[in-house]
């Protein structure tokens, strides 16, 4: 089916918002669009450019869930495709590479200069969002899902959405978001639970809350969660014995806030220091 043309898309006089959005889902770039509504006199605002952003966001993972699965099928014996198309930075090869860093035993080992990178100017997506129960249970499938030939499972493109609206659909105002490919990545620090406070790892958590934006929940000190910015494609990494996970973002991962809330400092950038720190910690634990 062929894709809505921009002066099906944009038309001047209604408002651009949802149009930008959709205009980026099926793939044309920021120049085309506001070349188009520079001629057709439609004014654009700041929100405009996000509402495209996200389209855009969610048009590039489907084309790299795409990418991956005809990388995956070039690698089936007799295959005819062409090897010679295959995209070299995409994020799902990148992420398969975090995954072999995820499960290999030597994982201790793995150093920050191991992560791959994303690809140059990757933003990530403000729609990232779904609505929680009162028991802090999804309301809704969240995570991204590549087709599946095997069982005829079509590409499930979940309808994520902004945090505001996902809060207004949660009957407590609760929400979790999907980690996957976003550019941070959060370190949950489970110092408080099951009637049991672990130390250790609120001194861990505490070299880094007031530097980083940190979310916790007042009546829940000791619990908290540490973002970091990063260009790099972190695997999930749970630490049972360290009270500590990584909730990377190179798979769907979600990450709840309920009742937490944040101390508005802006995100520190994860650092080759901040990794080995966390790297020390965790090790330490485990020989402890």
């Amino acid at each position: 089916m062929p894709r809505a043309t921009l002066d099906e898309l944009l038309i001047p006089g209604q408002s651009p918002y949802f149009a930008m959005f959709n205009a980026g889902r099926v793939g044309y770039t920021i120049e085309e669009v506001t070349s188009h509504c520079t001629r057709c006199g439609i004014p654009l605002r700041a929100k405009d450019i996000q509402a495209w952003q996200d389209g855009a966001f969610k048009n590039q993972m489907n084309q790299e869930m795409f990418d991956r699965q005809l990388s995956e099928k070039r690698k089936q014996p007799g295959s005819r495709l062409n090897p010679t198309n295959k995209v070299d930075e995409s994020c799902l090869a990148q992420a398969a590479n975090a995954l072999i860093l995820e499960h290999r035993p030597n994982f201790d080992e793995v150093r920050f200069e191991d992560l791959p990178k994303f690809p140059v100017g990757w933003k990530g997506t403000k729609r990232r969002f779904f609505p929680c129960t009162s028991d802090n249970r999804p309301m809704q499938q969240w995570g991204w899902k590549p087709a599946d030939k095997r069982t005829g499972r079509p590409v499930f493109d979940p309808n994520l959405m902004l945090k505001v609206d996902a809060k207004a659909l949660s009957p407590v105002g609760w929400v979790g978001q999907n980690m996957l490919y976003q550019p941070f990545i959060v370190m949950d620090i489970d110092g408080v639970g099951h009637g049991c406070v672990d130390e250790a790892v609120i001194q861990f958590g505490n070299l880094f809350r007031n530097t980083t934006t940190t979310f916790e929940d007042p009546a829940k000190p000791g619990s908290f969660h540490l973002y970091f910015k990063t260009d790099r494609i972190v695997p999930v990494k749970h630490f049972p014995h360290a009270k500590l996970d990584l909730m990377g973002n190179a798979v769907n991962a979600a990450v709840y806030f309920k009742n937490k809330v944040s101390n508005n400092v802006p995100m520190a950038e994860l650092t080759p220091q901040i990794w080995d720190a966390m790297m020390r910690y965790q090790i330490a634990r485990k020989e402890s």
